[in-house]
């Protein structure tokens, strides 16, 4: 009896030796991927934009939260030097990161039984619950962007700034 493993790799050489190009070897190789974790096509429905509509909430919500202390500090201490506004950017993320990670990771734990419930009205709810599933996963990165972003916005101030001359 061959093995899940040995029949995959053997298929994977025959497609491989069947396409020519490699585009259709990709798509050949994604589609035993998605059939292997059972992934299949959901139509976009008003149930899927509801998902997003939360989704959007949700990372703005955590974007603005992140922006307005950066906002703040950068209020308060006045950095004019690149490293000054690193020290402040990096204190500010320390500050906010982890409100910004408890409502991300909340939502997951939220959305998981809904993910995975087979009753009643699950048709509805799982294609609800997948835009915002998949944006909260992806949402940790704005953990990083955001204040990148801000800092590189900063720094090109502060280098373009020219000492001004005192009126005579």
């Amino acid at each position: 009896m061959h093995t899940f493993r040995e029949k995959a790799l053997a298929h994977t050489y025959l497609a491989n030796a069947q396409f020519d190009t490699i585009r259709l070897k990709l798509l050949k190789i994604g589609a035993e991927v998605r059939e292997l974790f059972q992934v299949h096509q959901i139509n976009l429905s008003v149930a899927i934009w509801v998902g997003f509509l939360a989704l959007f909430g949700i990372a703005t919500d955590n974007g603005v939260l992140l922006a307005t202390y950066l906002d703040d500090i950068f209020r308060r201490e006045k950095p004019k030097t690149v490293e000054e506004i690193h020290r402040a950017t990096i204190e500010a993320g320390i500050r906010r990161v982890r409100p910004c990670l408890m409502t991300t990771a909340t939502t997951i734990l939220a959305l998981l039984p809904v993910l995975t419930s087979t009753g009643r009205g699950s048709d509805i709810m799982v294609p609800m619950a997948i835009p915002s599933f998949g944006g909260m996963l992806v949402q940790i990165v704005t953990l990083l962007v955001v204040p990148v972003l801000y800092a590189a916005i900063k720094e090109i101030g502060a280098k373009i700034k020219k000492p001004v001359l005192p009126n005579n």
